[in-house]
């Protein structure tokens, strides 16, 4: 597994109109999940916005000095704009926003009030148990400054309600891999306070081993296997690979995608793309090849060397073996489960 990664922040505040254009982070990529967490000052209501959802919403009381502490969430798809619209009765309110990769499931939630001068978000145990989880505390605090986060968190962050209102919406975040979490108090200059606990869970990867090394760039995807290793390779992109083995070594760019297989290796080869995988092999393996792409294969054994360009797609056969070539396609070719490739078609260019 690896941690969910914040990827933007933002902040933003208004004390004079309802609703509030609270701004999102730049450069927000779809499927990301988007969290907004808004400070409401003396206690005034919230709604949800369009396309989000509430996670919580928590208040230390109903006096004009208390705070609301609410958090809403939604999943990026292109429509979420630059600003969410947050309406609240009394438009005095502060938003930190987060866009967050690397995620799945539903992010989970703590809350607790206080009338101290230290907030403190409560202990957490998200269902998923002990995982490489993205811990965020926050809190709505009372005062001109927070000058004290929870130990261990970073990326502090902090937006104060304009026009001099003493509140704020704090925020900071922690990468750990515990099954539950307890971070440590704010620091804020007046009492009253609502806080948080925020966990959010991993994207998996279910495997025996994976390995990467000497690396410039590598994506590993909801892969299921025994094995996936990747060496000296320049980009390489396994997605959704379910087998026991998916190997990559020596080479420039390399996308194994939902492919289920015992073996896909690739070696020494400047591009090679296994897509729309369907592919049900024993092996699959490509060395010192220029281009390869093998699409929706069925077949015991399918490989490919010293060649410039191999096209195989829709092909169900035992073994397809092509070296030597400067130009091969392979299509739509049938045979029996078990026997060998009754017909084949070269085309040289």
């Amino acid at each position: 597994m690896t941690f969910p990664s914040v990827n933007g922040r933002a902040t933003s505040s208004n004390n004079s109109s309802s609703p509030m254009a609270a701004t999102l982070p730049t450069g927000i990529v779809v499927g990301e999940l988007l969290l907004a967490i808004c400070d409401v000052a003396g206690n005034g209501s919230v709604t949800t916005p369009t396309g989000w959802t509430s996670l919580l919403n928590a208040t230390s009381g109903t006096a004009a000095t208390d705070r609301r502490l609410v958090v809403f969430y939604r999943t990026a798809d292109g429509t979420e704009g630059s600003s969410v619209s947050i309406a609240n009765s009394l438009s005095s309110m502060a938003v930190i926003t987060l866009r967050i990769s690397g995620w799945k499931g539903t992010p989970a939630a703590a809350t607790a009030t206080g009338g101290t001068t230290s907030p403190d978000p409560p202990s957490l145990s998200p269902s998923w148990g002990s995982a490489d989880t993205l811990w965020i505390a926050a809190a709505a605090c009372r005062g001109t400054s927070v000058s004290v986060f929870p130990s261990g968190f970073s990326n502090t962050q902090s937006s104060q309600i304009t026009g001099g209102v003493n509140s704020f919406a704090v925020s900071a975040e922690l990468d750990a891999t515990t099954a539950t979490e307890d971070p440590g108090t704010f620091t804020q200059q007046s009492n009253n306070w609502a806080a948080a606990t925020i966990a959010i869970q991993p994207v998996s990867i279910f495997a025996q081993s994976v390995s990467v090394g000497t690396t410039t760039s590598v994506s590993l995807g909801r892969s299921i296997g025994k094995v996936v290793a990747v060496s000296l390779t320049g980009s390489v992109s396994i997605a959704r690979a379910i087998s026991k083995n998916v190997a990559v070594a020596s080479t420039s760019t390399t996308s194994v995608l939902k492919s289920i297989a015992k073996t896909v290796a690739a070696a020494t080869t400047t591009s090679v793309a296994f897509s729309a995988g369907r592919a049900f092999l024993v092996s699959i393996g490509v060395g010192v090849s220029s281009g390869v792409s093998f699409v929706r294969t069925i077949g015991k054994v399918i490989s490919a060397s010293l060649a410039g360009g191999v096209t195989v797609r829709k092909v169900i056969a035992k073994t397809i073996t092509v070296a030597s070539s400067l130009l091969t396609s392979i299509r739509r070719m049938a045979s029996n489960l078990g026997r060998a490739v009754r017909s084949v078609m070269f085309f040289w260019h």
